[in-house]
C-alpha cells in the first residue's frame, strides 16, 4: 500500500501545482478582454453620410428581349382578380377580421358614420379628439464632464457593459 501511495505522490503534487497555475491564467485573460473591450470602435469623427447608393448595389434593369416576361411575380394575376380581369368588392374591415364574441368588447356594436362629408367630419372629430401638446422636449443630461457623450464613448460603454457584444 506504501509502494502506491509513494508511486502516486509525484502525480499527485504535479495535479496540484498545475491546479494552482490556472488562476494567473484567467486573470491574463480577463485582462486581455477587457483590452479588447476598451479601444473606440468609432475614431473617426462623424462625417455625413452620402444618400445616393453605389451603381453596383442597384438591381439590373429589367430586360427588354422579347419572350421575357418582366412582370413582378405579384402581378402575374394569380389572385380572385384572374377568372374576368376585375378586382372584386371592397370588403368591410367588420368581414375581414371578426372579434370574436367571447373576447372582452366583442358584442360592441361597430361605429356608423353620417355619409355626408361635413357630418362625417363632425363624427369622426366626435369620436377622435385632438391629441393634447407634448410640451418641450426634455434636456439629456450631461456626460460625466458636463459635456454630451459623443459616438466614441457611447460605443465603448455598450461593449464594456454588454455580454452580447
Amino acid at each position: 500500500m506504501f509502494r502506491l501511495c509513494a508511486r502516486m505522490s509525484p502525480s499527485i503534487a504535479m495535479a496540484l501545482l498545475v491546479g494552482c497555475s490556472y488562476f494567473p491564467v484567467t486573470h491574463h485573460v480577463d485582462e486581455a478582454v477587457g483590452k479588447l473591450a476598451s479601444p473606440p470602435l468609432d475614431v473617426l469623427p462623424h462625417a455625413e453620410a452620402d444618400a445616393t447608393l453605389p451603381a453596383e448595389a442597384l438591381p439590373p434593369p429589367p430586360p427588354d428581349k422579347p419572350g421575357v416576361d418582366a412582370t413582378p411575380p405579384g402581378d402575374k394575376g394569380v389572385g380572385p382578380e384572374a377568372k374576368d380581369g376585375k378586382l372584386p368588392p371592397p370588403r368591410l374591415m367588420s368581414d375581414r377580421l371578426p372579434v370574436p364574441r367571447e373576447f372582452p368588447g366583442g358584442n360592441t356594436p361597430a361605429i356608423q358614420l353620417p355619409a355626408d362629408p361635413a357630418a362625417r367630419k363632425a363624427a369622426l372629430e366626435k369620436l377622435y379628439p385632438p391629441l393634447p401638446a407634448l410640451g418641450n422636449d426634455v434636456a439629456p443630461p450631461p456626460g460625466p464632464d458636463d459635456q454630451p457623450l459623443s459616438l466614441t464613448q457611447l460605443q465603448l460603454l455598450a461593449v464594456t457593459n454588454s455580454p452580447l457584444i
